[in-house]
């Protein structure tokens, strides 16, 4: 036979309950806005990073770049050696130094000073990411760049498609394959130098990709513009 708990241990678990609901922490989630008033340079802004020492750094359209420090901004522009005040991208290497991308090309910063490095006119490098043998891999309006060894340099390549094509971003992967997403598709070039596109017939949706990851079981999400997100099967 069941037996019906007593109405006195009903009422103490009821309490227990209520109890052990004002002791866990309740999910409650609310947003700052950040903005010029609180210091930060331009209200446009366009990347977004957090470096090994949990500065977030955010790169501005007509305001330089700004860091922040979880209770002030601090504020670089074109006065403190910053290449351009447009920052299109930020990307942190191995030694701690910034690469900022930038409508005029790119400069780097190792916590000191500035360096703009030689850049072709005008190069806008919307996307940076690290590849392998220090190599930074640069998504531009002109096609796929490469900065190693001091140098800027425009991949050279055969393909019909890729060659000078807008890049909106770029992804070197852990297998040494460079993801890239443009306004003719999808490109991943091989550790070989083989290029693979994918087009309208291979799924893509024919949206420009905005934005390139690799999660943990190495597929490749694709953010695009008015198109959703991608994913590939591996």
């Amino acid at each position: 036979m069941i037996r019906t708990p007593s109405i006195w241990l009903q009422a103490l678990l009821f309490l227990a309950g209520l109890l052990v609901g004002r002791l866990l922490p309740a999910q409650e989630y609310y947003f700052r806005n950040f903005s010029g008033k609180d210091g930060l340079a331009q209200s446009q802004v366009y990347d977004l990073l957090e470096d090994r020492r949990a500065f977030i750094w955010m790169g501005t359209w007509g305001g330089g770049l700004s860091r922040y420090d979880g209770s002030e901004f601090r504020n670089f522009t074109q006065a403190q050696g910053l290449r351009s005040n447009y920052v299109l991208s930020i990307c942190e290497d191995e030694a701690g130094d910034l690469w900022i991308g930038t409508d005029q090309g790119l400069c780097s910063y190792d916590g000191q000073q500035f360096r703009a490095w030689p850049s072709p006119r005008n190069l806008l490098v919307y996307d940076i990411s690290r590849g392998r043998e220090q190599r930074l891999w640069l998504a531009t309006q002109r096609g796929l760049y490469y900065f190693q060894d001091d140098s800027i340099q425009s991949y050279p390549t055969t393909h019909p498609l890729l060659g000078n094509t807008y890049l909106r971003c770029c992804l070197a992967d852990r297998h040494g394959f460079v993801w890239l997403g443009g306004s003719r598709g999808i490109f991943v070039l091989s550790p070989r130098g083989n290029v693979r596109h994918f087009g309208i017939e291979e799924g893509w949706n024919g949206a420009l990709p905005f934005e390139l990851l690799e999660d943990q079981t190495g597929r490749i999400w694709i953010a695009t513009e008015g198109g959703g997100v991608l994913c590939s099967d591996g």
